[in-house]
């Protein structure tokens, strides 16, 4: 099967991220009944953030000053 256009999934991939978690099933569900490949490549990029945690939120700044 054709993947979806990347516009397509990250469309929805930001509209989907705005909805509640309960909201957000239902809504992948009617995706889901009309284009089960997209329906799954959005899930797979809802699960990898889910992975990720908040590892950017480690980070600290690092902060540098030169001399004139």
């Amino acid at each position: 099967m054709t993947p979806p256009p990347r516009e397509a999934v990250a469309t929805l991939f930001d509209e989907l991220a705005e909805l509640p978690d309960s909201t957000r099933g239902a809504r992948l569900a009617e995706i889901d009944a009309s284009d089960s490949t997209l329906a799954g490549e959005l899930r797979a990029l809802f699960d990898a953030e889910r992975s990720a945690g908040d590892f950017l939120g480690l980070l600290t700044p690092v902060v540098t000053t030169q001399s004139p």
